[in-house]
């Protein structure tokens, strides 16, 4: 039987997915907001585009955090991260 050399202790390789920020999650001062249509709604304050989102029934995600301010639209998550896994 041939032996293993080294320790058996390979590297390990780890996929790196940046977590989505969304709702509660997103803690800026403020933020620019798209709407569920793609146009651009404005600088306001992270707490006024959350109660936007509720309104519609649906989601405020970060989609530029590194973005000033961030920017966020206005989105069903789940669709969001349906594309998203289609995409590649």
């Amino acid at each position: 039987m041939p032996k293993r050399s080294g320790s058996g202790r390979g590297r390990r390789h780890f996929s790196y997915t940046p977590r989505i920020r969304k709702n509660e999650r997103i803690r800026v001062r403020e933020v620019r907001v798209i709407n569920p249509d793609g146009k651009q709604v404005g600088v306001m304050a992270t707490e006024q585009a959350r109660k936007l989102a509720r309104q519609q029934g649906l989601d405020l995600v970060e989609i530029a955090p590194t973005a000033r301010p961030p920017v966020c639209r206005i989105l069903d998550f789940g669709k969001y991260m349906y594309e998203q896994s289609k995409k590649g």
